[in-house]
């Protein structure tokens, strides 16, 4: 179904049965309207093995279940992907049983094709720079915590709780702290200043053998 064309074209590497085109909007909206539940509109994009229209052949694992695929035209073509978001299957399936995983893939300078970026596995393991997360949060590279008028922190803790919260980060002299309790009004526990030298507020235990390379 061609609308705006009468010639269809491949974007984005993908042939597609529906296909608008226009020089000037072109979109869709769907529009839910109903007092009775908190249900909006809904995109559904969906899978089989099967061979024939109405199949329910199971699907397997690692089978790609639909895309949302962003692309550019580069001069010569529309098949350049910039972006694309897919799920797959992340496990075996079964009878009312369908483990999935959500994919975010980019293109770098100087590609065509996007390459995963963050992944989110069935069981909720969040990766960036990793498409097998082994834990809730697991990135594999360097990261940084930062804004332009504050600091640089993590937070460790219960946020209802906030004596029992522990704020790590850097501090407004250039060195680095372990706050507890809210920032601006916690208590440091640990200070490394921007020269080195270590303070703690507190006690200072050390348990077991240890070595020193300058004065305590």
């Amino acid at each position: 179904l061609l609308v705006g064309t009468s010639s269809a074209r491949s974007v984005g590497t993908v042939n597609q049965p529906i296909q608008q085109e226009s020089t000037s909007d072109t979109g869709i909206a769907f529009v839910r309207n109903s007092s009775s539940d908190v249900l909006g509109s809904y995109v559904i994009l969906a899978k089989s093995r099967g061979t024939s229209t109405g199949s329910n052949t199971i699907v397997q694992n690692g089978d790609q279940l639909g895309a949302l695929v962003f692309a550019g035209t580069d001069g010569t073509d529309a098949n350049s992907q910039a972006a694309f978001i897919a799920p797959d299957v992340d496990g075996t399936p079964g009878a009312n049983d369908m483990p999935g995983r959500l994919t975010f893939a980019t293109t770098a300078p100087g590609a065509s094709l996007a390459a995963v970026r963050m992944r989110i596995t069935s069981g909720g393991n969040v990766g960036i720079g990793t498409s097998s997360p082994g834990h809730l949060l697991d990135v594999q590279g360097y990261g940084r915590f930062g804004e332009t008028s504050g600091l640089g922190l993590l937070q460790f803790g219960k946020s209802s709780t906030t004596t029992k919260n522990y704020h790590i980060g850097a501090d407004s002299a250039g060195g680095f702290q372990i706050w507890n309790g809210n920032i601006g009004t916690g208590v440091s526990k640990l200070t490394v200043s921007s020269n080195g030298d270590l303070t703690t507020h507190g006690n200072f235990i050390v348990q077991g053998h240890g070595s020193e390379g300058g004065e305590v």
